[in-house]
């Protein structure tokens, strides 16, 4: 069995059924990386490749308690985007 992890943004619109994968990011060892690489590190280049290809959308991310360290958070902020904590009830 073979599988790729990958981090994407999804860009949505509340009453519409459609969803759009944009930026999806490989999770994988990168070049000169000692350790693995992670869903943090994920959103960054995604955050970066937004930023150059689609600077012109102002988002919002819905993310999980993953990313809610304060300099993932303070990177968020520095692209102009807003984000909320979206939680799993159980």
């Amino acid at each position: 069995m073979y599988y790729q992890q990958l981090s994407a943004i999804c860009l949505v619109k509340s009453g519409l059924k459609t969803v759009h994968p944009l930026m999806p990011e490989p999770i994988t060892q990168q070049k000169d990386a000692s350790k693995n690489d992670c869903e943090v590190r994920a959103l960054e280049r995604i955050l970066e490749d937004l930023a150059r290809e689609h600077y012109h959308l102002k988002l919002v991310l819905g993310l999980d308690g993953l990313y809610s360290k304060g300099p993932t958070l303070k990177l968020i902020r520095s692209y102009g985007s807003l984000f909320y904590r979206c939680c799993q009830g159980h």
